[in-house]
């Protein structure tokens, strides 16, 4: 995990200072006696939510059923009210902040929306990975179809 964290890091410091407006200045204080600014942090916390988006409430069913006899089809639909029905895990502002030695405030004022983006990262590289490997395979599933 640690190679992935490095890797990430380096793409959101890519993403973040163009515009020199200071983000390296909100580093958490006493952070780098520890070894880990902003970036490091941002990127190790945006992998580890990653791992876990699944939706606690749900686990990922997104939509469950309520057995209801009084219905015409015996249950009731529903979309599940933690997740909002996108089957992932919502993670709030408070304990983001916090895995970024962060306050609040300034994590929503300066990095939401860049720890938005990281998400959004990670989830393009996932798909572009699936999309790879059945690309890879798909001459391998037609051969065994032809054999």
């Amino acid at each position: 995990m640690d190679r992935a964290v490095a890797l990430l890091t380096k793409r959101v410091r890519a993403l973040g200072p163009k515009r020199r407006t200071g983000l390296r200045d909100h580093s958490p204080a006493g952070s780098r006696e520890l070894g880990a600014d902003v970036f490091t942090l941002m990127a190790r916390r945006a992998v580890w939510e990653w791992l876990g988006d699944r939706c606690g409430e749900c686990h990922g069913a997104i939509v469950g059923e309520i057995q209801d006899a009084t219905h015409p089809l015996g249950g009731r639909l529903f979309c599940c009210i933690a997740c909002g029905g996108t089957g992932r895990r919502r993670y709030p502002d408070a304990e983001r902040a916090g895995a970024l030695r962060l306050p609040v405030e300034v994590y929503r004022r300066n990095w939401a929306r860049q720890f938005a983006a990281v998400l959004a990262m990670l989830d393009r590289f996932d798909g572009d990975t699936e999309r790879r490997v059945r690309q890879q395979l798909a001459p391998v599933a037609q051969s065994k179809n032809v054999a």
